[in-house]
């Protein structure tokens, strides 16, 4: 559930919220205070037993008031929020890693793949969060669908031959495209904003919710196709058409999000 204010241009330099007693809201419920006068939004959390967020400053003063929320309340929501774009909510993610994951090589072939990815990510995310690289989200949604469809069609255009030759430029490819991909994630945390005072810790835990999304996701693969990777017949009945499957919603996708 979201709820929103809006409140008039008259309140002054520091802002407090407090919840009524009565109000039925699943907990911990996150508030977020956007101003004109502040470069980031700023978040705070409130719980069944707080529910008064304390002073919120809406102007950049150069000074942060420190969070009174619990750090390791906060490490949990903004996790879960990281988790949560992922699974559930991050399909476009989930099959970017399930197209690595289809284009197969040894274990350490597949780590080291998604540590490039997740280096990328986590750079552009910290960077897009603080404003210090800024894309619009009619640009950045297109190309993260255009890199689906390049990790899809990387299996099909890879042959015995070409695959070492492959191989060496594909972990720049990748690494390329997380960085598209952090931009994907800053525009969620974007929206939810940062605690005052506690923007690494904040940050961190959010790559870590992202991570464990993604690590999971792989080890679902692993449970369902890991036993057959090894037969004879995996790349033609599983890993190929996996990898059509991934091109073809990721074409699908592209062509949404630049028509559309």
């Amino acid at each position: 559930a979201v709820l929103r204010w809006r409140l008039p241009p008259q309140v002054g330099s520091v802002l407090t919220v407090e919840l009524a007693s009565d109000l039925e809201v699943p907990w911990p419920c996150l508030i977020r205070v956007d101003s004109d006068r502040r470069n980031l939004p700023v978040s705070r959390l409130l719980t069944a037993d707080r529910l008064a967020s304390g002073s919120l400053t809406l102007a950049d003063t150069g000074e942060r008031l420190a969070a009174q929320d619990s750090q390791f309340d906060l490490f949990l929501v903004y996790g879960f929020l990281g988790f949560q774009h992922i699974l559930p909510l991050g399909l476009d993610h989930v099959l970017f890693v399930l197209g690595l994951f289809f284009i197969g090589g040894g274990a350490r072939q597949l780590a080291l793949l998604v540590s490039c990815f997740t280096v990328a990510h986590s750079l552009t995310l910290a960077l897009a969060t603080f404003r210090v690289v800024d894309l619009p989200a009619d640009l950045v949604e297109p190309l993260i669908a255009a890199s689906i469809v390049y990790i899809g069609l990387e299996k099909l255009l890879t042959t015995e031959h070409s695959a070492t030759r492959r191989q060496r430029v594909r972990y720049g490819v990748v690494f390329g495209f997380g960085l598209l991909h952090g931009l994907g994630f800053a525009r969620v945390l974007g929206e939810v904003g940062l605690p005052d005072g506690e923007f690494v810790l904040a940050l961190l835990a959010f790559n870590v919710g992202v991570e464990l999304g993604q690590l999971l996701v792989l080890l679902l693969a692993l449970l369902v196709f890991g036993a057959f990777r090894h037969r004879a017949w995996y790349a033609s009945c599983i890993a190929t058409p996996g990898a059509i499957v991934v091109a073809g919603i990721g074409l699908y996708w592209l062509g949404q999000r630049t028509v559309g």
